[in-house]
């Protein structure tokens, strides 16, 4: 039976001494994520990373909505 779970993400620019990065948020937990250039969706691979880290299968990510803040986005994701 498959769990729906709905997560935002926020883009964090670089620093000097961090480079760019995504929290990935689902509920109360929270994960920074460093930014994967490499990503065709930055947003959707740092939330696969984000819940295979909680142990999680994701059979999907879809994206919903931008977040309040602009600086980054609302995801619907389908957990096995």
């Amino acid at each position: 039976m498959s769990k729906i779970a709905g997560v935002t993400t926020r883009y964090y620019g670089p620093t000097n001494h961090r480079g760019s990065r995504i929290r990935v948020q689902w509920g109360n937990d929270k994960l920074t994520v460093p930014f994967s250039y490499a990503a065709r969706n930055e947003h959707v691979q740092a939330v696969e990373d984000a819940m295979s880290k909680w142990g999680e299968t994701v059979e999907s990510v879809q994206y919903v909505t931008d977040s309040e803040s602009g600086r980054g986005s609302v995801y619907r994701v389908v957990l096995a």
